[in-house]
């Protein structure tokens, strides 16, 4: 894990996971919105955007930054997360600006390298 500099304003994870691991995913749902107040997407049981691995998201702030990240590292329990600014440029987003817990994944960037957004 990069060390926790975030000098963005927004930042989304995505927590992955597939069929044997949905019952993991499922119940670290429940728990981030039981104690975080940040707004959660759905449990995709599909491939979605770059993410070549089904996934949920959870947007929240810089403020919100070093507790979310250290609890999501505690209790991801062996789920990969990518963590990711919000800056306007998806393709650095979801690369040179991201950071992993747990093992990286290859993500499909080719969907951003002719549109920032």
């Amino acid at each position: 894990m990069k060390p926790a500099l975030n000098p963005h304003n927004e930042y989304h994870a995505h927590i992955y996971f597939d069929k044997p691991t949905l019952k993991v995913a499922s119940e670290l749902y429940v728990q981030i919105d039981e104690k975080f107040e940040l707004q959660l997407g759905r449990l995709h049981k599909k491939l979605l955007g770059p993410h070549t691995k089904w996934m949920f998201q959870v947007a929240f702030t810089k403020s919100d930054y070093d507790d979310f990240i250290a609890y999501l590292e505690l209790h991801r329990k062996g789920l990969s997360v990518l963590i990711h600014p919000l800056s306007g440029n998806n393709l650095k987003d979801h690369s040179e600006f991201a950071s992993w817990l747990g093992t990286p994944l290859k993500l499909e960037l080719g969907i951003f390298r002719n549109n920032k957004d």
